[in-house]
């Protein structure tokens, strides 16, 4: 992706910035000094941005700069940052983002804690918000390109920019019950949309919900290794637990008219195959990723992830008018 763009603010205008994108793993391995030149696209992995602002000040004065950075496949994904600038300083920018957050929390009403609780609360909720990818859906739903919505598993510094689905129906039960229900419906519609299904052997019914993880598209994707794929079949109970959380606090019944058979058939139904002759989920990867081939086993969390599941899918399904 390409990395380009700078400005200072006020009426200054945009100028006398200087920086560029790179590689820095690969500067500081062969001993390189750190690059500092005119700021241009650059295409490649893993880069770096770098930028150097330079402003002869009076004793005393002070001076405010910020840096747009923007990644993209193309010049053209400059525009959207650029409308959402909006020639705006940096202090006008500072000062709307500070509100804008302070009008996030303070939309949903939530129960008197201390102050340090409060903060604490309110932190761990900015986490799941920022997680949240807001990148406009390129396809319809099952075209593994319809990345609105999803909860990445870590954010930088952390590598896993991708999606499981147990890391994300934890994250959009949290927001459900916190308030959030726009952004709780977003991670749950997420996984029904996705692209998957090329494990059906493995799981032993047509399925909505990923065996093991997410491309950033939305397509499935399971880590393989010599004793084959990741199949962990927690996620269905886990996603179903997750739609009846998020419709007990949204009251959500278009959702339920929308969703529903997907949920039952494709979701519930595949997990109630999968209870064998001991009364639990048949052996799977679940949360510890043993692989398959003989290494899946019966595994707890799968079966208490399914008993919660399938209470959930219970009452979704007498909401939906089903008994």
């Amino acid at each position: 992706h390409s990395l380009a763009g700078s400005f200072e603010g006020g009426a200054e205008g945009v100028q006398g910035a200087m920086g560029t994108a790179f590689n820095g793993y690969q500067v500081f391995q062969q001993g390189q000094a750190w690059p500092n030149t005119g700021m241009a696209p650059v295409q490649g992995n893993d880069l770096v941005g770098a930028l150097r602002f330079t402003a002869a000040l009076a004793d005393g004065a002070e001076a405010t700069r910020a840096a747009l950075l923007v990644y993209g496949e193309s010049p053209a994904a400059n525009v959207p940052a650029l409308n959402w600038l909006a020639k705006r300083a940096p202090e006008q920018l500072l000062a709307d983002e500070i509100a804008w957050w302070q009008a996030w929390h303070a939309a949903v009403p939530k129960p008197p804690l201390p102050p340090a609780e409060t903060a604490l609360l309110q932190r761990q909720l900015t986490v799941l918000k920022m997680a949240q990818c807001q990148q406009a859906d390129d396809g319809p739903p099952g075209s593994g390109k319809a990345p609105f919505g999803q909860i990445v598993a870590s954010m930088p510094p952390g590598q896993w920019n991708i999606t499981w689905p147990r890391d994300q129906a934890y994250a959009g039960v949290a927001l459900a019950s916190a308030g959030h229900v726009a952004e709780a419906k977003s991670a749950l519609e997420f996984i029904l949309k996705g692209k998957v299904g090329q494990y059906a052997a493995q799981v032993g019914a047509p399925y909505r919900v990923s065996v093991t993880r997410y491309f950033g598209g939305g397509g499935e994707e399971s880590d393989s290794n010599e004793d084959g794929p990741n199949i962990e079949l927690d996620g269905f109970g886990l996603v179903l637990w997750q739609a009846g959380r998020y419709v007990q606090a949204s009251s959500d019944t278009d959702f339920i008219a929308k969703w529903w058979p997907d949920l039952r058939d494709l979701v519930a139904q595949p997990l109630l195959q999968a209870i064998d002759a001991t009364g639990l989920v048949k052996p799977d990867s679940s949360i510890w990723e043993v692989h398959w081939n003989g290494k899946q086993k019966h595994f707890t969390y799968t079966s208490l992830t399914a008993v919660r599941g399938l209470c959930a899918a219970a009452t979704l399904a007498t909401l939906a008018g089903q008994g």
